[in-house]
């Protein structure tokens, strides 16, 4: 005859995942999103958004070839003075550094795209379970990568994930 009785440990376990199921959803969800992505790293910047990922990938290298100035970030592709001063190049940077860590510049700028992809989902998920509660913050994060895609291409675009980061938080 065997006890069924819970142990201390397996009600620990239980009580956890039951106080939690909201964010280990969501873990789930991003992970499961993230693992998805993972074969797009390595395709060329191409597609329907080609200017604008590439435009955004040449910062990155620029930045990796030349220093970081983020105040003063260079875009040399539409002349003089050589950049674009709408936007702080927080995404360039970490792609930056990533291609100084020797990854090829094209993967570099997508595997961050993928780290800021993944960012912006935790931060839908806490904004959500805060307006909306525990399900509808999985629902947000779950409906959220569906953003982040290249209809056509099924590729990840090199700098929404961040533009989605600074708007969410």
């Amino acid at each position: 005859m065997s006890d069924r009785r819970p142990t201390r440990a397996r009600s620990a376990v239980a009580g956890f995942i039951r106080r939690h199921a909201s964010g280990i959803a969501a873990a789930v969800v991003i992970i499961s999103a993230f693992i998805t992505r993972i074969p797009t790293l390595e395709q060329p910047l191409l597609g329907i958004h080609a200017f604008r990922q590439t435009q955004t990938a040449y910062g990155s290298l620029m930045l990796h070839e030349r220093g970081f100035d983020l105040l003063h970030a260079e875009l040399p592709i539409l002349g003089p003075p050589w950049q674009v001063p709408f936007e702080m190049p927080l995404f360039q940077a970490s792609a930056a550094l990533l291609i100084g860590a020797g990854m090829d510049p094209d993967a570099a700028d997508r595997l961050a795209s993928l780290c800021w992809f993944a960012l912006s989902a935790v931060l839908v998920w806490m904004l959500a379970r805060r307006l909306a509660g525990s399900s509808a913050a999985v629902i947000a994060t779950a409906v959220h990568p569906a953003g982040h895609r290249d209809a056509l291409a099924d590729q990840i675009l090199v700098d929404l994930p961040a533009v989605m980061t600074a708007h969410v938080s």
